[in-house]
């Protein structure tokens, strides 16, 4: 893979908008290399388990579902995804609202299994 490919997905995964703030992350797990895989490996795991999940409930378990997500995903610096689970945790009803956080959390599970894949997660 280019060098002009990996700095790309370094920072779409990075930026304000992007899937994975890395600098939040790097600072929630001190640097640690080791713990930044786990973390990550842990997050993506979660997040791919998450649409059939937000099918198999509603009301109540929606919300409580959405606000486990919000927190997880605000550990890692998925900031895009926390939002989108604060606002289903708000309105769990909203079906609309459950489909975008279904689809950040794709989203996110993407970026991390390229990262790790390719990877451009490990930087100097």
């Amino acid at each position: 893979m280019a060098e002009t490919e990996r700095a790309n997905e370094k920072r779409e995964a990075k930026e304000p908008g992007g899937a994975i703030d890395l600098d939040h992350l790097d600072r929630q797990t001190l640097g640690d290399a080791s713990l930044r895989d786990e973390v990550l490996a842990m997050f993506a795991a979660q997040m791919a388990q998450l649409r059939g999940e937000l099918g198999a409930c509603a009301g109540e378990a929606r919300a409580r579902l959405a606000h486990r997500v919000k927190g997880t995903a605000a550990g890692v610096g998925a900031w895009a995804l926390a939002e989108s689970a604060g606002r289903l945790h708000d309105a769990p009803d909203r079906d609309d609202f459950a489909s975008d956080l279904a689809d950040r959390a794709d989203e996110a599970v993407r970026v991390v299994a390229k990262m790790r894949k390719d990877g451009a997660f490990w930087r100097s």
